[in-house]
């Protein structure tokens, strides 16, 4: 929903409504700014633009296939997560996750992959591996 902004031309107080466009042209919104009761002011919209980050095409080593949109990685993981759930019988739902999540849904520690290997195994949750 777009994000229509008003500025106040006497003290500069800004105010921000999320509103459908079919809400807004039904409001006629024209708001006034009371800060200064004695001489209160209508505020003027501004008009200001935001762009989504860009998504670069890319092979994603999660699907095996090639990724050109944040809505065709996530159709890609529901396709695998109903054919997965098909095959196991067991409900998948996959999600994509970013990567600043990820540490923390890994376990990844500050302190490095030979302490968290460490910890695995004294937990028990890794085999010790021999070399010979």
């Amino acid at each position: 929903m777009p994000v229509y902004e008003y500025r106040c031309p006497g003290c500069g107080d800004t105010r921000s409504f999320t509103l459908s466009i079919e809400q807004y042209d039904q409001s006629q919104l024209m708001p006034i700014c009371f800060n200064d009761p004695a001489d209160p002011h209508p505020m003027k919209r501004i008009f200001s633009f935001s762009k989504p980050p860009a998504f670069e095409e890319h092979f994603n080593l999660t699907t095996g296939t090639v990724t050109s949109s944040p809505r065709a990685h996530a159709n890609e993981l529901k396709r695998m997560s109903e054919e997965a759930s098909a095959r196991t019988g067991m409900p998948h739902n996959f999600v994509p996750v970013h990567p600043s999540e990820a540490r923390e849904a890994y376990g990844i520690t500050d302190e490095g992959l030979d302490s968290t290997y460490r910890k695995e195994v004294e937990t028990g949750q890794r085999e010790v591996k021999q070399w010979l």
